[in-house]
């Protein structure tokens, strides 16, 4: 999608007797005065600009449409002159979100009337963000201390800093009938240019640095989501304390090891071998009863009688 073209956001309800859509992406000093959707019978029907958001129309057609959806825009530049942009078959699908390549913009064209032909690019979401935009367009009366964006699909959460901020400031998200956007107080003043981050309700995170440098309404910038969505971590509370038992578990495990271990290093330095060796000896003598022994002793000599026992 050429990021220079205009930018058509399919909006909630429609279908082939209503459609709505926001614009994104208006060259700057442009100011659309008539958006026009062509109908199944080959007439051009004018849809109504929205009261609280200018860049929303809203088309309550007197006859049936049929995709693919033909636009035409009229818009006047700061001098007055009138443009007429046309897009042949720029919408594909009725799907809330879906955006479309209008396939020229207003500061492209060369004379005062022109007629571009192109074909619609849908970009859908996908449920781990790849290949997913998100066109984030500013609504009106923002300042520098009040800043509200209109968001070109659903979302978790937006989060904006300026350009002084090291911090980021969580949106505030707003539903109302003629759109839902977010909006962003502050106690400091939000400094051009202003960076987003985009969380999906899949845990997908694109950022843009610089995204926005402008308050005006209807300028708008888009985020590209990363390829992969990161590794999504549970916070519910159950998960939390199953975690936290089985962690005390292995905790006091490792703790007994460690002293099971010492005690036996301690034991074993404080025992000293000892070896008692008691030894029964048992000598048989085979005596004949009626043996003398002599014992010479002096010259004398003793006559020993031996009991056998």
């Amino acid at each position: 999608m050429n990021q220079e073209n205009i930018q058509i956001v399919n909006y909630h309800g429609s279908s082939e007797w209503y459609f709505a859509a926001n614009l994104n992406g208006v060259s700057h000093g442009f100011a659309v005065n008539k958006f026009e959707i062509l109908k199944a019978d080959n007439q051009w029907f004018e849809c109504g600009q929205c009261a609280d958001s200018a860049s929303l129309y809203t088309c309550s057609v007197d006859s049936i449409i049929a995709l693919p959806l033909s636009v035409r825009l009229t818009a006047s530049d700061n001098n007055g002159a009138v443009t007429v942009i046309t897009s042949n078959d720029a919408v594909s699908v009725f799907a809330y979100g879906i955006i479309h390549d209008f396939g020229s913009n207003f500061a492209a064209s060369s004379s005062t009337t022109t007629t571009t032909s192109s074909s619609s690019t849908a970009s859908s979401t996908t449920s781990n963000g790849a290949g997913q935009s998100i066109t984030l367009t500013n609504r009106h009366s923002n300042t520098p201390w009040y800043y509200t964006v209109s968001v070109s699909a659903d979302v978790a959460s937006i989060e904006m800093k300026g350009s002084t901020q090291s911090t980021w400031t969580v949106g505030e998200y707003v539903s109302e009938f003629a759109g839902n956007y977010y909006r962003f107080e502050g106690s400091t003043e939000f400094v051009l240019p202003l960076s987003f981050r985009v969380t999906t309700s899949d845990g997908a995170v694109g950022t843009a640095d610089a995204l926005i440098n402008s308050f005006d309404e209807g300028v708008s910038g888009t985020i590209v989501l990363p390829s992969n969505a990161p590794f999504e971590f549970s916070n519910n509370e159950e998960d939390g304390r199953l975690f936290g038992i089985v962690g005390l578990i292995v905790l006091i495990a490792v703790i007994v090891s460690v002293l099971i271990v010492a005690f036996a290093v301690w034991k074993c330095k404080q025992t000293k071998a000892t070896v008692s060796v008691d030894e029964e000896v048992t000598i048989e003598y085979a005596v004949d009863p009626e043996m003398q022994l002599e014992e010479v002793d002096g010259g004398k000599v003793t006559q020993i009688d031996i009991e056998t026992r």
